[in-house]
């Protein structure tokens, strides 16, 4: 039998004066159970990295099996994502 972990996300936007774009940040973190609420904590991780973050949306009804070094709650991913499209244009 498989455990399967609750994913707890707070996902954002911040510009970034390098590139000049917004780009998607998040903070995530797994646990067993759906409560308690981890929207607040994982706002102050995201916003210890991205400041000035804001936008923020939060994420747990996800259920995923356990992997080899999720981040299991207290520890906690902080990341961002610059996400391009791709389109393949041959005539």
């Amino acid at each position: 039998m498989t455990e399967k972990y609750c994913e707890k996300c707070v996902t954002g936007h911040w510009f970034n004066p390098l590139i000049k774009q917004t780009i998607e940040v998040f903070a995530i973190t797994y646990e067993m159970s759906q409560k308690p609420n981890r929207e607040t904590i994982l706002a102050m991780e995201l916003l210890k990295d991205f400041p000035d973050a804001g936008n923020f949306d939060y994420i747990d009804d996800e259920k995923l099996e356990y992997e080899q070094g999720m981040p299991l709650y207290p520890q906690i991913e902080v990341g961002s994502a610059n996400r391009r499209e791709i389109t393949n244009d041959s005539n």
